[in-house]
């Protein structure tokens, strides 16, 4: 077999690039025999860091992790560790990663934000809700501005939504209505699942509005525009507002 100056020459090329390559991979599987030797012989834990809270402290957080300084690394399990964090009302999800090289476990945590606050049929304002109708207890060193919600169906519970279905789907229409839920000191939940906001008239007193059942995120759009564009130039007192018919408003002294 004869073989050309220039296919000898190509060959000889491949060589070095061949040999780089080699050497790289040899370095990742060295790196990770050592990473994988810090953690068999004994890293142990120095530091948990926390981060995404506002709510809840970084302290209180390390404790229902419930990691250990000087526990070894290798006895972290992040997915057990997440579930009991998980656990917490105000936590909605959470991921937790050790960090052999640095003797420290990571915790990131994502919150629950409240929409809404339940008051009880004896008038009494009690926990919080979020988007989806989970109670969020009310902390002493936290407040929020958000609509008191009159719901006498519920039943604390603390990792299910506690709520009517109505009264879900509201919360999670004011959820993606910043503009609209400043204007909305309340709303009530009736037992046929009607819902009824309760504003306030620029005048100070307060306007009952009727949102019936569905298409909440339409009809808080339609509310807006109302009490920005019309309210402010009407004659006389206006005590109901009724959104309950296709695009229309209809109102009442």
């Amino acid at each position: 077999m004869k073989l050309s100056v220039r296919h000898l020459l190509r060959d000889n090329a491949s060589r070095p690039a061949t040999a780089a390559t080699g050497v790289v991979a040899l370095a990742v599987l060295v790196l990770v025999g050592a990473l994988a030797w810090r953690w068999a012989a004994g890293g142990t834990v120095s530091a948990v860091h926390v981060s995404g809270h506002t709510v809840l402290s970084a302290d209180s957080v390390r404790t229902l992790a419930d990691l250990q300084t000087g526990q070894p690394l290798r006895t972290v399990e992040p997915e057990r560790t997440a579930g009991r964090l998980n656990k917490h009302p105000w936590i909605a999800e959470s991921t937790v990663r050790p960090r052999p090289f640095r003797n420290r476990v990571d915790i990131k945590i994502q919150e629950r934000t409240p929409y809404g606050r339940w008051v009880t049929p004896r008038g009494s304002p009690r926990f919080f809700l979020d988007a989806n109708g989970h109670a969020l207890p009310a902390r002493s060193d936290t407040t929020f501005d958000v609509p008191l919600v009159y719901d006498d169906s519920v039943s604390y519970h603390t990792t299910e939504p506690v709520v009517r279905p109505a009264t879900q789907q509201m919360l999670r229409a004011l959820a993606t209505a910043d503009t609209a839920r400043a204007l909305i000191s309340g709303f009530r939940t009736d037992p046929d699942h009607a819902v009824d906001l309760y504003v306030t008239h620029p005048e100070g007193y307060t306007m009952t509005v009727h949102m019936g059942h569905t298409r909440y995120s339409n009809k808080l759009q339609r509310l807006k525009a109302f009490h920005t564009h019309v309210l402010p130039y009407t004659d006389g007192p206006i005590r109901t507002i009724d959104l309950r018919f296709e695009e229309q408003v209809i109102t009442q002294p």
